[in-house]
């Protein structure tokens, strides 16, 4: 079995701060829901998505692509200072 973690997070700054999760394919998925899509299609058991600043954003993408198994977790962002 292998898991997913969809790396979804970050400000977008390249982007002139876009949430690129929400971006939309020429079909109308946004990128997220493809991602998702793809991830079941390959039967991930879990799925996991890093999604901050944007995690609200995020999360209201595919409201029901979340809803569908396996569950879809959006984590924040962790950050790491050195030292």
């Amino acid at each position: 079995m292998i898991a997913a973690v969809i790396l979804a997070a970050g400000a977008g700054a390249r982007l002139g701060g876009v949430n690129k999760a929400a971006l939309r394919r020429e079909d109308g998925q946004t990128f997220l829901e493809a991602i998702l899509a793809t991830c079941r299609a390959a039967s991930c058991p879990a799925l996991v998505v890093a999604g901050e600043p944007h995690g609200a954003a995020v999360r209201a993408l595919a409201p029901s692509s979340f809803s569908l198994p396996p569950p879809v977790r959006v984590a924040r962002a962790i950050s790491i200072a050195s030292t």
